[in-house]
């Protein structure tokens, strides 16, 4: 029998890229136990796991992160968290002159570049820069964050301070 929603499932993230493959499919099937998925929106969440995988593996210093997954009726939440803050001073260094509301294109690299919106000191929100008419000529498609703004419908990056770990949260309507 099926569980009443919401429902949430927490897992912990792949230490290496070998088990990146089973870690999503464990994650569609617990998710398709719940709610039915068409294939797009499997294809927008296995892109986001993917990614979100592949950075931890390929960025983060420490051994654990974990996953959380929260299917509603209308709506899945995935938030990816990790008891560092190496993005938050990347974040930090980057944003230093912004205020809450401004909406920016930051870069993280020389040609890493995105569209971004300061929510609060800890809180920025990725935007999807063809939902918001913004330039896209500068915009590099094949880095991991630009993948995640756009197979998600909501994108951000918060730094939980009493934890002092970065966290990213990312939905995607159905």
């Amino acid at each position: 029998m099926k569980e009443k929603l919401p429902i949430e499932f927490h897992y912990r993230l792949p230490a290496s890229p070998d088990q990146i493959s089973s870690f999503f499919q464990k994650a569609i099937e617990d998710i398709s136990q719940h709610v039915s998925l068409d294939e797009k929106i499997q294809s927008r969440i296995k892109l986001i796991l993917i990614e979100l995988c592949t950075n931890f593996i390929k960025h983060v210093s420490i051994p654990e992160g974990s996953l959380k997954v929260r299917v509603e009726e209308n709506c899945l939440w995935i938030l990816k968290s990790y008891g560092e803050d190496c993005f938050k001073r990347l974040v930090s260094e980057k944003t230093k002159d912004m205020g809450e509301g401004d909406i920016r294109q930051i870069a993280f690299s020389k040609f890493n570049r995105h569209y971004v919106r300061i929510e609060d000191q800890n809180l920025l929100k990725f935007l999807n820069p063809y939902d918001h008419n913004l330039p896209v000529e500068n915009l590099k498609k094949h880095y991991g964050l630009f993948i995640l703004t756009l197979a998600a419908d909501s994108f951000v990056y918060e730094y939980n301070k009493p934890l002092e770990e970065d966290s990213f949260k990312l939905m995607i309507n159905w």
